[in-house]
């Protein structure tokens, strides 16, 4: 089993809106590097910028990166949501370090095929299950920032849209209210 938890799906690559995937996986690179804009139309949905800071979102196939053992899965997620691996794509806005009032970072998580409730339930309570076997409490909380109905969990921010999760953190709430008022 690839692992236990989407959790692990989560903290792998650190931080999904739109519409139907890119056929995955995509066309690796000459030099067998997986292929950073594997899904254009689910980096199209991050916003242009932050605090004035243009954005630059790589998103890959994960079948790619889990062949190069670069990101964990979950197995039991992909399977409650009746996608396979083929069916994810995952986007990307590297730590954005120095910018005014501190750091951020943005990931997303396309589950083509799954709708957003499926993803919001199934995401939770498998989050919810793992850390309870370790003795510890999510503390999922519903908020609204930037328009937007999100919850905060583990010093994320987490918003869903269609067949996307998006995650957001950073100590800046300004920022983080700019970057959910601009998600679809």
């Amino acid at each position: 089993m690839r692992a236990l938890s989407a959790l692990a799906l989560l903290v792998a690559v650190a931080g999904c809106g739109g519409s139907a995937s890119p056929s995955c996986p995509a066309a690796p690179l000459p030099s067998g590097t997986p292929n950073p804009n594997a899904d254009p139309g689910l980096a199209d949905t991050f916003p242009e910028s932050v605090a004035g800071q243009p954005l630059e979102v790589a998103t890959f196939c994960v079948t790619e990166l889990d062949e190069l053992g670069g990101i964990e899965t979950s197995d039991e997620m992909l399977d409650a949501l009746g996608v396979s691996l083929d069916d994810l794509t995952i986007a990307a806005v590297p730590p954005a370090i120095g910018t005014a009032g501190g750091t951020f970072s943005i990931g997303a998580y396309r589950f083509a095929g799954a709708s957003e409730d499926e993803i919001r339930d199934t995401f939770f309570r498998l989050m919810e299950d793992g850390l309870t076997e370790l003795g510890l409490d999510a503390g999922i909380e519903e908020v609204t920032i930037g328009g937007k109905d999100a919850h905060r969990a583990l010093g994320l921010v987490y918003y869903f849209a269609d067949d996307t999760m998006y995650s957001v953190q950073s100590g800046d709430e300004a920022k983080v209210e700019e970057i959910l008022e601009a998600l679809p």
